[in-house]
């Protein structure tokens, strides 16, 4: 099995519209993790769902909004219309990604962000101060110590979080990076201040600091994971570790997918100064298989036997794989549902090696792509595609 088949690759616009799909993917769950109903083409979002094709609720918000912050007063809109720096997994209140710059967050959730840092720093500090009081005096703290290991492990949240909060200003990280770089010193510390303490002999204040540190590492293992791997979708989706700085429509170059079958990165466009998709439009559906041909080459209508009747594949490249054109809006018929699991017997049999389906826009309607069923009709059946 090629990568193209087993490597699951997701190109989106900027509310989580499928513009591009390599792999096979088994469950609904695609934009920013969440979860999609295949028959409405909609994301359920807790509270509601959202319609990426508008970029909009299907209903109305709970919550009036702040006017302090005047898009969220529109309460049917989508991480108030800003969703390269906000996903909103409740459906109720926008959340800053790990991928937002940190020099993007306003007055007020920085401050969250600096107090959230003190008060579980505090709550940590005072953990361990209860621990070390019933294991050396074998009784519980008072309240005045508990208040003072809390106000202690807080101030220095505080600190901490005020410098990583001003460093992270000065060399435009993310969140993400901030976070990563925060577990990174905290196993520095712990691992310090355990050695401080076998060089004491104090085996309390080793085990917690070791602790400490290799609870710090593996937090800085899942947010290293979600570096390499988290799908950051500002505008087409942008490869790994991209970072995005202004909240503009970003296009996708036609060839996302190499048709040798590897998975590759695509290139990114800024759409910001033409205002507009820079797409080629096609007249009929001949012009549509000529610019396949152009495209991917080898040998045109392509007859293939299968156990549902035969199959003309539009073009066979010579790594034989099977493209697909479709010039228009195209739904899932029963025509094309059939010409889809004509392909999967193709590829399971070994008569082909992978199917791959462009949808191309119509010069006459003005529309192109594809609905969401048969996108995920697509998918099911491990055929990749590519909206031109």
């Amino acid at each position: 099995m090629t990568m193209l088949q087993s490597s699951p690759l997701f190109r989106y616009n900027a509310y989580g519209e499928m513009l591009d799909f390599t792999g096979v993917v088994t469950d609904g769950y695609y934009y920013t993790g969440e979860y999609m109903d295949s028959e409405t083409g909609l994301y359920y979002l807790r509270a509601r769902y959202m319609d990426p094709a508008t970029g909009t609720f299907t209903s109305m918000d709970s919550y009036t909004g702040n006017i302090y912050e005047p898009a969220s007063l529109h309460r049917y809109l989508y991480a108030n219309a800003n969703p390269v720096k906000y996903c909103d997994p409740s459906g109720h209140s926008p959340l800053a990604s790990l991928t937002t710059s940190v020099s993007q967050l306003t007055m007020l959730q920085t401050n969250a962000l600096i107090l959230s840092m003190a008060t579980i720093s505090g709550l940590m500090n005072m953990a361990v101060k209860t621990l070390k009081c019933m294991v050396d005096y074998k009784r519980l703290p008072s309240g005045s110590e508990l208040a003072n290991s809390f106000w202690e492990g807080f101030s220095i949240g505080m600190l901490v979080g005020s410098v990583a909060i001003f460093v992270a200003l000065c060399v435009n990280m993310t969140l993400l990076e901030m976070s990563i770089c925060l577990a990174g010193v905290s196993i520095v510390q712990g691992l310090i201040n355990g050695a401080y303490a076998v060089y004491k002999k104090d085996g309390f204040d080793a085990v917690t600091s070791f602790l400490s540190a290799a609870i710090s590492a593996l937090t800085l293992s899942y947010l290293y994971g979600l570096e390499v791997d988290i799908p950051i979708t500002s505008g087409g989706g942008i490869s790994t570790k991209a970072k995005i700085t202004v909240a503009d429509e970003v296009e996708i170059n036609n060839n996302v997918a190499d048709v040798s079958g590897e998975s590759v990165t695509p290139g990114i466009t800024d759409d910001v100064s033409s205002g507009g998709s820079s797409s080629k439009t096609y007249m009929t559906g001949t012009e549509g298989e000529e610019e396949l041909a152009n495209l991917v080459g080898g040998k045109p209508q392509q007859y293939r036997k299968t156990s549902l009747g035969g199959r003309y594949i539009d073009q066979l490249s010579d790594d034989n794989i099977a493209h697909e054109s479709k010039v228009g809006y195209t739904t899932l018929t029963k025509r094309i549902r059939m010409q889809i699991l004509k392909d999967a017997e193709l590829i399971n049999t070994g008569k082909i090696a992978g199917a791959h389906w462009h949808f191309f826009t119509s010069g006459v309607t003005g529309k192109g792509g594809a609905s969401q069923p048969l996108l995920d009709f697509l998918i099911k059946n491990g055929i990749s595609f590519t909206i031109h």
